[in-house]
């Protein structure tokens, strides 16, 4: 008999709050995994957070390394939301009070995932002359 997953687990910097109560930035929204719509929450769902739902062992947050692994899937990627900063503050702060577990499987999977969403991030080619580097 298997573990039944979890369902409508809150995430996001509500999470954070609950889990690290003295982090500084307040949630300005509440962050839900589901499929389905739920009234006054921002609610997404893709198939790669199943993976939350089966190893996930808090029955209302997502565990924090869970989003600290998501949170740190969301460093590669500076949105026209300007989430970046808020996303290092998070990660860093995090790491700050012990965070330190990544999911890897479930790391590589989001990061398809944005690549998919955001589109594909070219990498910086280190092998340049300075001026070509500063330049390009």
């Amino acid at each position: 008999m298997g573990t039944k997953p979890k369902e409508n687990l809150i995430y996001g910097s509500t999470a954070l709050k609950h889990w690290l109560p003295n982090i500084k930035r307040e949630p300005k929204d509440l962050d839900i995994l589901s499929p389905v719509k739920i009234d006054g929450a921002d609610c997404s769902f893709a198939d790669e957070f199943n993976y939350v739902l089966m190893n996930n062992k808090d029955d209302k947050f997502v565990d924090l390394d869970l989003l600290y692994t998501v949170k740190l899937s969301h460093l590669c990627y500076d949105l026209k939301n300007n989430s970046w900063n808020k996303h290092k503050y998070d990660v860093m702060y995090m790491q700050q009070q012990g965070a330190s577990n990544v999911h890897m499987n479930f790391y590589n999977q989001l990061r398809n995932l944005w690549k998919h969403k955001h589109g594909s991030k070219d990498h910086i080619k280190l092998n340049k002359v300075a001026d070509d580097f500063f330049n390009n």
